[in-house]
């Protein structure tokens, strides 16, 4: 038989503490769920500043390098122009007559594009050109000038008479140093004092332009340009654009129109010069005058971006129609001798652009032919250095630019060639030529109207300059003019 036993003082204790036991264990559970929260927020919040901090001291960094970049860029872009504007004043200094003191009369008797060339290569790059051959020779001890190892990757001076000139589209050329109504009293009395057959819209002048352009747009290369339409939505044919340009420099508003086979000139019919170019989308007037920059020729209908980088470093619009014999390059002899050849301005006007094996034929033989020319003017410039005359020019007159010309394979043999090789063959392999290819020439151009367009003395220059440090490249081209004693700058741009 069970006996109740009272509970004792050390019974009640123990029941008591087996009864809050679970109540203790739960309160240090949350207890120690609250620290380990609070040390998770305190971890989180240590991360957070963390990745802040170093956002700010990489976003620090990155704008520090940008700065330190840019001012690097800076210093490194002030250097290059210094290096492109020190080829600028030293080319002026060249020109100008002034700066020659008691040499001045000197001046006048040297070819001023080789001596100006060669005066740049030995302060800029220490190095002294030679007019023949393309020799460059390092000289010893001189440095040139440079700032900080700067480079001038480029730097030529050539006299615009090299190009095709774009004064000789006025009719006749204006003179520029005269006032608007001094040049239209000029202008009338060379009129009447013209011949009776003289027709003021085809003026000589006008007329050897209109087809040394003809000979330039006639390259196959931008035949497209001509055959499809233009961001106007209009297509331009090559005498529509030639016209469009005669238009632009003539003084009235008439428009004229050009034959596209007989490429005369007349007057054309419809609308003026400047209801021409209102039409468009942006509307402006023709501007009757002459060309101030060669990025004015945008502004002329017809001529897209393609056409304008073609022909930006083929014409000048300061020169006039009087082409430097002494300077200008084998593609501008080329377009030469195909404006004054009867036969072959022909066999042009009616396979202008398109795939005619013969005036492909007729193109590549002007170019050989003119290529011919540039080395017998090269063996005359030689001969002439040899003799002393180290900075002459190489052809004094027109006439004796024609009678090397004519004949150019007998100033070649002059050379020493022919004494062991037989002429036809020079001819043959040298500039794949026969013999009656290269009588076809001297025959069918038209040699008295060629001399015409041929000018010997220089005043208008246009200097190439590309300066370069570091990263920075700076390319600067002026059109300097010698104004008597004064040096014009006629045109500055910078790249």
């Amino acid at each position: 038989m069970w006996m109740f036993k009272p509970k004792t003082k050390r019974d009640g204790k123990l029941t008591q503490s087996l009864v809050q036991s679970p109540r203790r264990q739960s309160q240090k559970a949350r207890r120690h769920h609250r620290a380990e929260s609070e040390s998770g927020i305190a971890l989180l919040i240590a991360l957070t500043a963390i990745t802040v901090l170093s956002m700010v001291v990489v976003d620090f960094s990155r704008q520090s390098s940008l700065h330190l970049n840019e001012g690097t860029y800076i210093r490194d872009e002030v250097r290059a122009n210094i290096l492109a504007d020190t080829a600028l004043d030293m080319t002026r200094a060249c020109l100008d007559r002034k700066a020659w003191g008691s040499l001045g009369a000197f001046q006048s008797m040297v070819n001023l594009e080789q001596l100006c060339n060669m005066m740049l290569g030995i302060f800029i790059r220490g190095n002294i050109d030679l007019p023949v051959g393309g020799l460059s020779v390092p000289l010893d001890g001189v440095d040139g000038i440079k700032l900080h190892q700067g480079e001038v990757d480029e730097v030529e001076i050539k006299p615009e008479a090299s190009f095709i000139g774009l004064v000789g589209l006025a009719c006749p050329p204006p003179n520029l140093a005269l006032i608007e109504e001094q040049q239209k009293q000029v202008q009338a009395r060379q009129t009447r004092q013209a011949q009776p057959g003289f027709n003021p819209l085809n003026c000589p002048q006008r007329v050897a332009t209109v087809r040394k352009l003809r000979s330039l747009f006639c390259d196959p290369s931008i035949a497209h340009v001509f055959e499809t339409e233009q961001p106007d939505g209009q297509r331009y044919t090559r005498a529509d654009v030639i016209g469009n340009l005669i238009d632009w420099v003539d003084p009235d508003d008439n428009r004229v129109s050009i034959d596209q086979y007989t490429w005369t000139i007349q007057e054309g019919a419809g609308e003026g010069e400047d209801s021409y170019y209102r039409d468009g989308d942006e509307r402006y007037r023709s501007k009757d005058s002459m060309f101030d920059s060669i990025e004015e020729l945008r502004l002329v209908k017809g001529v897209n971006d393609e056409l304008y980088f073609f022909l930006k470093d083929r014409v000048s619009v300061h020169a006039s129609d009087k082409i430097n014999m002494n300077t200008a390059s084998a593609e501008v002899f080329a377009a030469l001798l195909q404006a004054h050849t009867q036969r072959f301005q022909m066999t042009e006007s009616y396979a202008c652009g398109e795939e005619s094996q013969t005036a492909d034929m007729g193109r590549d033989l002007f170019m050989r032919y003119a290529r011919m020319i540039i080395d017998a003017r090269t063996v005359l410039q030689f001969n002439k250095m040899m003799s002393g005359n180290f900075l002459g020019q190489v052809f004094k007159t027109p006439q004796s630019f024609l009678s090397v010309a004519q004949d150019p394979m007998r100033m070649i043999m002059s050379s020493g060639v022919g004494q062991m090789v037989d002429p036809l063959m020079i001819l043959m392999t040298r500039y794949q030529m026969t013999d009656l290819q290269y009588q076809f020439i001297q025959n069918d151009v038209q040699w008295p109207q060629l001399i015409q367009s041929l000018g010997i003395k220089d005043k208008l220059f246009r200097l190439t300059v590309n300066g370069k440090l570091g990263e920075m490249t700076r390319k600067i081209t002026a059109v300097l003019k010698q104004d008597g004693d004064v040096v014009r700058t006629l045109y500055y741009r910078e790249e």
